[in-house]
């Protein structure tokens, strides 16, 4: 937490030394995940270049910037190092806590069985209350985590019942594929590629916890000079969220490019997420209770005035 609230000092620096005019450039930090499924797609069409020419953007360079999960973007964030990212609700309001100077501009993609607490096939534990004085690992500090605890409460449990081990997701896989922990908090394409592959069991998943969306964040100093650009930007999500919906084999065979995993795995991954790219109230409701809750178990010290955090001016002009 230091180290994020000197970097976003840095970054609060450079931010004022720019000039407003730049625009050769927009550094998008993304998941190579089935999550982004919509934005991975617009990527291979085109079609970010294509709605960037249309606002008179067309010399603009986008950069892909790869990342494992939410933590080392809210530190790309504070050093100034990306534009926008995606990535859950959950460490984009850690970010915000420490006052990260962006906001959620729309969500990508949202789906309560997208992350999943798994055990191995010949694992004797049926229920999640059965992990208590266990080895449990998921990655601190994203919605996994958040559903872990969400699973734990139900249970009657609390984090100090289980031994945490925290992992990234490619450990957090392996440990338990070998058997060195006893669950493991994943998510997707990682969920449905234990279950193919290794015959892993759902233990539970967010239904009825938690619907996890992958919410799209711009730095307020991009979104301020850049506007036409985020606009663009959003467009070509839409697009590619869309076309995941009409054609999901042929999307799958596109997010080969990117995601690392067989294309029988991305396609069954893909039917466990809703790629409407916008806002929606339901979406601001989400996020009010994954604070509350996060702050609750000491997650976020601070409180997070969501409603302030959501910017709906960029998802209306993008979908209407």
């Amino acid at each position: 937490m230091k180290r994020l609230t000197a970097l976003l000092a840095g970054a609060l620096l450079a931010a004022f030394a720019a000039t407003a005019a730049q625009a050769a450039e927009i550094r998008l930090g993304i998941q190579n995940n089935t999550f982004n499924a919509a934005v991975l797609v617009a990527k291979q069409k085109g079609w970010i270049e294509e709605e960037l020419a249309k606002d008179g953007a067309a010399g603009t360079v986008v950069q892909w910037i790869p990342f494992t999960s939410g933590p080392p973007l809210n530190e790309a964030f504070a050093a100034g190092k990306i534009d926008l990212a995606f990535f859950g609700d959950t460490p984009a309001l850690i970010g915000r806590s420490v006052g990260l100077e962006a906001h959620i501009i729309a969500n990508a993609s949202s789906g309560s069985v997208s992350h999943a607490l798994l055990v191995r096939g010949d694992s004797p534990v049926t229920r999640v209350a059965e992990l208590k004085g266990k080895k449990v690992a998921t990655f601190k500090g994203t919605s996994a985590h958040h559903l872990l605890l969400e699973a734990l409460a139900e249970a009657k449990l609390s984090a100090a019942d289980i031994e945490f081990v925290n992992l990234p997701l490619a450990d957090a896989v392996t440990a338990l594929v070998k058997g060195d922990v006893a669950a493991a908090l994943v998510w997707e394409p990682q969920v449905t590629r234990l279950e193919v592959e290794h015959g892993a069991r759902v233990l539970r998943d967010g239904t009825g916890l938690k619907n996890f969306l992958n919410v799209i964040e711009a730095a307020d100093a991009f979104t301020a000079k850049h506007p036409a650009e985020t606009r663009a930007l959003l467009r070509a999500f839409r697009r590619g969220g869309e076309f995941v919906h009409q054609n999901p084999d042929a999307a799958a065979e596109l997010l080969t490019k990117d995601i690392a995993v067989p294309v029988g795995i991305i396609r069954r991954s893909l039917d466990r997420f809703d790629f409407t790219v916008g806002l929606r109230p339901s979406d601001v409701v989400t996020v009010k209770k994954t604070e509350a809750f996060i702050r609750g178990q000491g997650l976020i010290r601070t409180p997070v005035d969501v409603d302030a955090f959501f910017d709906h001016s960029f998802a209306g002009a993008a979908i209407n």
